[in-house]
């Protein structure tokens, strides 16, 4: 299992980083030298390829838009 290792306490933390610790996991050094770990949950794979179509065509939709505008 791949986990990697996040400060969460960073004002720039990104929905990038948000995904990569539900997909993954991580764990979270504390300053009182404890450690949380959050398992991972990998959900973003499969759903992303069950509804593929479905996603395109929402980022289609959204191109359209930006480009229209």
């Amino acid at each position: 299992m791949r986990v990697q290792e996040f400060d969460l306490r960073l004002p720039a933390f990104r929905p990038a980083d948000i995904g990569a610790v539900m997909e993954y996991g991580a764990t979270i050094p504390m300053p009182n030298g404890t450690t949380i770990i959050i398992p991972a949950r990998p959900f973003l794979h499969p759903v992303m390829t069950q509804h593929k179509d479905a996603i395109l065509e929402m980022y289609r939709d959204a191109l359209k838009t930006a480009l229209s505008e």
